[in-house]
This record gives structure tokens, sequence and C-alpha cells, in this order.
């Protein structure tokens, strides 16, 4: 190994199982790490011409920290794939708290929140780029988000798939309980 090589032994992941409320995804950010996490930053890139960053969700794990933001640090850069061209822009995201436990970390730290700009047919990549602070060197996973069945492509609106009525009280109980199992399966 060579000398000033830093190693971190800490995982950074980007869910996959991200839920939709209208046109907004909310994807959770994942965090496994064996010490505490006193400031973290991340840059992570998203197709503009898709996906439009709307904030941040508090999560228990973001409550001790004095300061967390993200904010969109470059615009629509344009890249040719597959013989057509996307735009990307790069958002970027990080905290830091002044109190330390000294306890290991795991769980959902924070919740990317994006609206759709135009039809999302096909999964979108959310990609980090760079990582700072203690997540520098961390171990990445990005991840993919969409739209899950609209309501507005339903038989009935009001109903889910399988003929439940939603309120809006029912969609934010269901977002809570997705985000406790995804934090209680990232600590085990």
């Amino acid at each position: 190994m060579a000398l000033g090589m830093q190693i971190s032994n800490v995982s950074l992941t980007i869910n996959n199982f991200s839920i939709s409320v209208g046109n907004d995804i909310y994807v959770p950010i994942l965090v496994d790490s064996p010490s505490e996490i006193s400031a973290f930053g991340f840059d992570a890139e998203f197709p503009s011409d898709k996906l439009i960053f709307v904030g941040l969700e508090r999560t228990a794990l973001r409550e001790s920290y004095n300061h967390v933001d993200a904010n969109v640090i470059s615009r629509e850069y344009a890249e040719a794939k597959a013989g057509k061209k996307q735009k990307y822009s790069t958002l970027r995201v990080g905290g830091y708290k002044t109190g330390l436990k000294f306890s290991a970390f795991s769980g959902v730290l924070l919740t990317l929140i994006f609206r759709v700009e135009r039809n999302l047919a096909e999964e979108a990549p959310l990609t980090v780029i760079a990582t700072y602070d203690d997540f520098k060197n961390a171990s990445v996973k990005n991840g993919l988000v969409g739209l899950k069945k609209s309501q507005n492509e339903r038989e009935d609106p009001a109903k889910d798939s399988v003929g439940r009525d939603w309120t809006f009280d029912d969609i934010i109980w269901e977002r809570t309980n997705l985000i406790n199992l995804i934090s209680r399966n990232a600590v085990n």
C-alpha cells in the first residue's frame, strides 16, 4: 500500500427503492460506517432533462447535524449516449456537526426529493461522482430512480392497485414506514 493512501470503511448507497408521490420522487441515501460521521459531502449527477432537484427531507440520523444542505452547482451539460443527447446537472450535498458520540453510524442519512420534469418512461441514473470529508474514499453504490404507476394511469385515480382509497395522510404514513424499513435493513 502506498503511503498517504486512505482506506475508508464507509459505505454510501443511493437506494434503488425510491417512493413517488405525484410527480415527486423520494430517494433515500443510506450510510453504513463503523464510526461517527462528523462531516460529509458528495456530488451526484442526475439527468436534468428528466428530473428537477426540489429539496431534502429530514431523517432521524440527520437530526444531530448543525447544518445539512444541497444545491445544484452546475447545470446542464450535454452528453451523447446511445446516439441521443442527454442533459445532466451536478447536485452537491453536505453537512457537519460539532458534537460527536463516537458510535457506529448506519441508516438513512437523508432523503433527496426530485420532481419529474417530463415523462420518465424508464428509470433515471443518480450517480455519485465525488465524495468529501468523512465520505472520502467511501465505497459507493449508485442508484436508479423512477416513478411508480401514477394515479392518473389507474382506472380509479382515488384507489391503488388493490382497490384501497389513499389520503395524503396514508401516503405520508406509508413513506415513513418505508424509510424506517430501509433504515432497519441497512443496519442488519
